[in-house]
């Protein structure tokens, strides 16, 4: 794994953390983990926190991306972006213009209809959204 890749990781419960590879501690109720040992360990591989609480390292897929988004702005959630691309027929090399960029959400899922030669060109005009 490089470092900045991002995971996810699951734990006992089910619970899903999306992080990055990196050199960090991450803080949660089962104990700390460092963040580092992802540099050493596959997708399907385990890391521990400091209490043993075993986490499962699982690659990310779009809908862990668009659950886990910060939801500032009203967010498009998959059902609804499902709506959009059956009544546009959205494929794979089109070019979509995406107007009030918000949290990202519908951008994101666009984007990975139209890869690899497609386009989606994104406006916002609100600041605060746009970070």
């Amino acid at each position: 794994m490089k470092e900045g890749e991002r995971v996810i990781l699951l734990d006992e419960r089910g619970k899903k953390y999306l992080v990055r590879a990196e050199r960090k501690l991450l803080h949660t109720d089962l104990g700390l983990l460092n963040l580092a040992e992802l540099l050493e360990v596959p997708f399907g591989g385990r890391i521990r926190s400091h209490t043993g609480r075993e986490f499962v390292v699982l690659k990310p897929r779009m809908s862990d991306f668009l659950q886990k988004m910060r939801r500032l702005p009203q967010v498009v959630l998959p059902k609804d972006a499902a709506q959009v691309v059956a009544h546009t027929g959205v494929g794979p090399g089109d070019l979509v213009v995406d107007g009030g960029t918000g949290s990202g959400a519908l951008a994101l899922f666009l984007g990975n209809l139209v890869r690899p030669h497609g386009k989606v060109v994104s406006y916002e005009i609100r600041e605060d959204f746009a970070e």
